[in-house]
């Protein structure tokens, strides 16, 4: 799955958070770990299962990954977007990820969710 383009991991990150119903990311005693995109802004690293957050723990010591269940997904990315915060999906350890809007990636796994429940 790392070696796969961004669009690839994204496509996959979407069908197995739909599928599993939660995603992943890294937190510490003050909450939700951010990365900055190249303009600077704090964007949320989401990962689709527990192995490829740990794969970036080295990085952020104090951290464990969580798993953040859909529906509090779903609501985490309302507040992204309603601080213009953003998303980067499904990074990998040479840091290639894709950063999306929060509205994007709730609309694509609304989209995901309806066409199979």
């Amino acid at each position: 799955m790392l070696e796969l383009d961004g669009a690839a991991r994204y496509r996959y990150f979407i069908k197995r958070v739909a599928d599993r119903e939660s995603a992943w990311s890294l937190r510490d005693r003050a909450g939700w770990v951010s990365v900055g995109a190249v303009d600077g802004a704090p964007l949320l690293p989401l990962w689709p299962a527990r192995e490829y957050a740990e794969l970036h723990r080295h990085g952020w010591e104090g951290t464990v990954a969580a798993a953040i269940a859909l529906g509090d997904l779903f609501v985490l990315l309302a507040d992204l977007e309603a601080n213009g915060l953003g998303v980067s999906v499904f990074p990998t350890p040479a840091l290639a990820a894709v950063h999306v809007s929060a509205q994007r990636l709730a609309d694509d796994l609304r989209s995901e969710c309806e066409e199979w429940y």
